[in-house]
């Protein structure tokens, strides 16, 4: 038995779902609890709620790395170290660089699309995702999926069951909330992600100003700890990596994007940022090209395509450690193992997205 393949099948499950009904996530639970306990461990997933749950968070991503670190006998701890920025001005690195040149130039790329209306709270978004999990395991899907842009209502087909509509009981911000107070209030979606990149300044250090007060506050930090790019869990993390995963968080839940004058102030704002680093020449889990951005070397990537620049997935590769602590470090049971350094353990790419006029629609 491969090991490997195990943790990749475990971390396999949806990566970022719209929220869903309870009767959805009991096969999937099923699945996940079954799949850690066959390693021989028992594991707790848990993690304190300490706001409501996020509409399009990846929260099934989140619990599938604890379930790794479970089923593989690692313990996680639930707090993230923060410490200041070590890259000094004018002492860029070449793959600093190289991530500032291409960041500039997803800027100027997205900043020449004409200006888009925001979407009426209630249109429909139809989206698929492929979602790939070790190297040696086949592209799977969940099939189409649909939402409203305020995230009120998901629709989906079940497994070899019916076409399900499904209106969350959750309150949402009424016209007119500040993006802010709505983001925090009432959690992530499509809507409050673009009201809040509408919000931001161009200027990239005012933008950054802007998200450094935001992780600043508990839920500011757990909101980037939550993001695509901080799949690894909680680590020591610099304040230029928390303002960088609370910027892909908002990117990966907007969805279709946002206004093009915002996502191109904050490809601008990324670059100024030290550490991070890109890599070309690789694939999204649909097998499309696609260009990394990273704060962490490369193991926990944001992926945007060459050509428009725009969010098309996410991927975490193994650093060949499991993930740690508070200090980086990780308590590991005898004959546990671990995939190894640059091995795939989950992606996740979107193939199709657009505002449809009622669920069903492609």
């Amino acid at each position: 038995m491969n090991k490997i393949d195990d943790y990749g099948r475990i971390a396999g499950f949806r990566a970022a779902v719209p929220f869903p009904s309870q009767a959805r996530l009991a096969t999937g639970r099923a699945r996940l609890l079954t799949a850690v306990t066959a390693q021989g461990h028992a594991g707790h997933l848990h993690r304190a709620a300490a706001r409501p749950i996020l509409r399009w968070r990846p929260m099934v991503a989140v619990a599938a790395a604890a379930a790794i670190a479970a089923g593989a006998g690692f313990a996680l701890t639930a707090s993230t170290t923060r410490t200041p920025n070590s890259t000094k001005a004018g002492h860029a690195t070449p793959q600093a660089t190289l991530a500032a040149k291409v960041l500039h130039a997803a800027a100027t790329q997205v900043a020449r699309q004409p200006a888009v209306a925001e979407p009426s709270p209630g249109r429909w978004i139809y989206y698929h995702e492929v979602d790939e999990s070790g190297a040696n395991s086949a592209p799977t899907s969940d099939g189409p999926e649909w939402v409203t842009f305020d995230g009120d209502q998901t629709a989906y087909y079940e497994v070899d069951g019916p076409f399900i509509v499904h209106t969350s009981k959750t309150s949402y911000p009424p016209p007119g909330t500040n993006p802010w107070a709505a983001l925090n209030t009432y959690g992530i979606s499509a809507m409050t992600a673009w009201d809040v990149l509408a919000a931001l300044p161009t200027e990239p250090h005012a933008l950054l100003a802007v998200i450094a007060r935001q992780v600043a506050t508990r839920a500011g930090e757990q909101d980037a700890e939550a993001s695509v790019t901080n799949m690894s869990g909680p680590k020591q993390m610099t304040e230029a990596q928390l303002d960088f995963d609370y910027l892909t968080w908002i990117l990966w839940n907007a969805r279709i994007g946002g206004p093009p004058a915002a996502l191109a102030a904050v490809y601008r704002a990324m670059a100024t940022l030290p550490g991070i680093t890109v890599q070309h020449g690789i694939t999204d889990a649909a097998g499309a090209p696609v260009i990394g951005v990273s704060d962490d070397g490369g193991y926990n990537q944001l992926l945007l395509s060459p050509v428009t620049y725009q969010v098309t997935g996410w991927r975490w590769l193994s650093d060949g450690t499991a993930p740690g602590g508070r200090d980086g470090r990780s308590r590991v049971r005898p004959g546990t193992h671990w995939p190894p350094r640059g091995a795939l353990i989950v992606s996740t790419a979107i193939t199709q997205v657009a505002q449809v006029a009622a669920p069903g629609d492609r």
